[in-house]
């Protein structure tokens, strides 16, 4: 068992049976509501519990009660927060842990990608939001003691655009169910909101740095597949990470700048892999904007 807050993780077909059966069980005293109105209440909560009881299956720290899909042979959780929403005072912010909370949060579907404008698109608008910074992840088991290898991936877009949730782009539960392995993808700040590099950031920052952060949200969800990934069957110490263009930018530089052996004491089991690159950095020692 992790460390941290308790959070069980639903398959959601199962969540529908259960609940077709509140329906039905609750309906009996549809007639009688002002009468039995406690015992339908009771109900509610009984099956909730039993719901909760009967199919936790993964703990994970730092997170709410997820509801996850299961689909052709394997499982997908998208839209777990590795971090707190980049928004007010963390704004231009190295990433904070996420808030700690009991709710339930449906995990069978793709949270919002981060702010940016599509140049290429037809309609050129704005997408995304700020809150962003999110994580999934597609495994063939949920067997904590699997220790399955993993491959994360970083998606490219000139650090301007795109986010790990591209259909076409992002993995998939057959990719998973297909080839045994555990795979993960996540969206980083981006553009002005994940670079800007200003003095006036710098002199508000506790590291005299800015124009970082979108490389910090890349460090925090690596420490977050660190932390839990054994809880969806893989194994933390047979990490693959594969940059596709830009994506693999960061991870050159983190390289370069020694972060990784900060961050994570295990390096000499993470391997890295670029599809290709073509962005070139220019960074000092204490500013790695572009």
């Amino acid at each position: 068992m992790l460390s941290g807050c308790v959070h069980t993780l639903i398959d959601s077909t199962t969540r529908r049976k259960l609940e077709i059966l509140w329906l039905t069980l609750t309906g009996a005293f549809s007639d009688n509501m002002g009468v039995y109105e406690t015992k339908a209440e009771l109900i509610n909560k009984f099956l909730y519990c039993f719901m909760l009881i009967l199919y936790c299956k993964i703990i994970i720290p730092d997170h709410k009660l997820f509801c996850f899909l299961q689909k052709n042979g394997a499982y997908s959780f998208k839209g777990i927060p590795y971090a707190a929403p980049p928004v007010g005072a963390l704004r231009w912010a190295p990433p904070a842990p996420p808030a700690c909370s009991s709710e339930v949060t449906d995990a069978g579907h793709f949270r919002s990608m981060c702010t940016q404008v599509r140049p290429l698109s037809s309609t050129g608008r704005l997408m995304g939001q700020e809150d962003c910074l999110f994580i999934n992840v597609w495994t063939p088991t949920l067997q904590p003691g699997a220790r399955l290898p993993v491959v994360v991936w970083i998606h490219g877009g000139y650090l301007h655009m795109l986010s790990g949730n591209e259909p076409g782009y992002s993995p998939t539960e057959e990719l998973a169910a297909d080839t045994g392995v555990v795979y993960v993808s996540f969206n980083y700040r981006l553009n002005a909101f994940g670079f800007l590099a200003l003095e006036v950031l710098r002199e508000g920052s506790p590291r005299n740095t800015s124009g970082n952060y979108g490389f910090l949200d890349q460090i925090a969800a690596l420490q977050w597949v660190q932390k839990n990934i054994q809880a969806f069957g893989g194994d933390p110490e047979k990490v693959t990470i594969v940059g596709h263009s830009t994506g693999m930018n960061p991870l050159k530089l983190l390289e370069v700048l020694s972060v990784l052996n900060n961050h994570f004491p295990e390096k000499k089991c993470m391997f890295f892999l670029a599809q290709w690159c073509c962005c070139f950095l220019i960074f000092e020692d204490s500013d790695y904007a572009y």
